[in-house]
């Protein structure tokens, strides 16, 4: 059984990668001309910051005195700073920016299923909620596989 803590910081541990995802979609809409993939990507820098809200609505009902701040991580803004070399370095391509997106998607669906795999018990509202989260994600991901194949 893990401790209420434990749970927190797995539960910190989502919201932090949801702002991390809000701001690559941001980034990733601020060097795309294509206004069709700039409004994709905005529509899903709007959801990653809602599931950030949710989840931090849910966590300060599971356990008030947690102390959520959501920033983002340190590794999530070395990633965005990388896209911004390459950007730089090897010219916008939407392509690979769609393909940095899929890759970030991927990683926060894994922490999803992690947290699910090890952590369902704890709380069932929290779980419920990471369930549907995870389930858009998976869907954005089957998207994005599909606009990768149209650019």
């Amino acid at each position: 059984m893990k401790t209420k803590e434990q749970v927190s910081d797995k539960v910190k541990d989502l919201i932090e990668k949801n702002m991390d995802a809000y701001e690559g979609y941001i980034k990733a809409s601020e060097n795309t001309d294509n206004m069709h993939l700039r409004d994709y990507f905005i529509d899903h820098a709007t959801d990653r910051k809602s599931f950030a809200n949710e989840l931090t609505y849910q966590l300060k009902a599971y356990n008030p005195e947690v102390e959520v701040d959501a920033e983002g991580s340190l590794l999530g803004s070395l990633h965005r700073s990388w896209i911004n070399i390459k950007t730089i370095l090897t010219g916008t391509s939407d392509q690979s920016i769609l393909e940095e997106c899929i890759r970030g998607d991927r990683a926060s669906a894994d922490e999803y299923e992690e947290y699910i795999k090890g952590y369902a018990a704890a709380c069932p509202e929290i779980t419920s909620m990471i369930e549907k989260q995870l389930n858009k994600i998976v869907d954005d991901l089957d998207n994005q596989d599909r606009l990768k194949a149209i650019l």
